[in-house]
């Protein structure tokens, strides 16, 4: 029997309950408010793990929490000179290696997994039916996480009223070779619309 991980049950495991923005596509704003977002970010490819699995350009934040997603130009005509802090995602920033990190654990590589059914020392693929498609994967690390734990309401998908926690990292994981996608690197992570990572620019 195929898995399935669109049937939830709650516990207690840990999570990668934080949504993904990645870099370059359209779509529609999904929020207007009057007041100016402190932050936004555009020219990126926001996957925003919402019901209908959307993909914007850009998305808005303010106060900590997601004011709106929608195209470049919807987004950024809500910015404020002197208030609102515009960031590009569309530069080119250096990798670096998977090791540096206190936990070594990469959920890129627990993807790559799910979507090829691949493993060390074995060339074939273990129970391919089992494999999960790119969304079911990204949904599987974010929204259903954030769901085990209680706080679908608060995180798991970048939506209006929603914490503005996420990650930008290198590469469109929906459409990159699927044997890049174990080499994914964050170059970004924002809690509550605040930068706490940002990787080093090359010299």
């Amino acid at each position: 029997m195929a898995f399935d991980p669109t049937v939830k049950e709650r516990n207690s495991l840990p999570a990668l309950a934080v949504a993904l923005l990645l870099t370059v596509l359209p779509g529609r704003a999904a929020a207007a408010e009057t007041a100016a977002p402190s932050a936004i970010f555009r020219h990126g490819k926001v996957v925003t793990v919402d019901a209908g699995f959307s993909v914007r350009e850009a998305l808005a934040v303010r106060d900590g929490r997601i004011m709106a997603v929608g195209t470049n130009r919807e987004i950024t005509a809500l910015a404020k000179e002197g208030v609102t802090q515009v960031v590009d995602l569309g530069g080119h920033m250096q990798k670096i290696g998977d090791w540096r990190a206190i936990n070594i654990y990469n959920p890129f590589l627990a993807m790559w997994v799910t979507l090829t059914r691949g493993a060390k020392w074995y060339e074939g693929r273990l129970h391919a039916a089992e494999a999960l498609s790119r969304e079911q994967a990204i949904r599987f690390l974010t929204r259903n996480n954030a769901y085990l734990l209680f706080w679908e309401k608060e995180i798991g998908s970048l939506e209006a009223g929603k914490r503005a926690d996420f990650i930008v990292v290198d590469r469109d994981l929906l459409t990159c070779p699927v044997d890049d996608v174990k080499d994914t690197q964050v170059l970004q992570t924002w809690v509550e619309g605040q930068p706490v990572y940002r990787i080093a620019a090359p010299r």
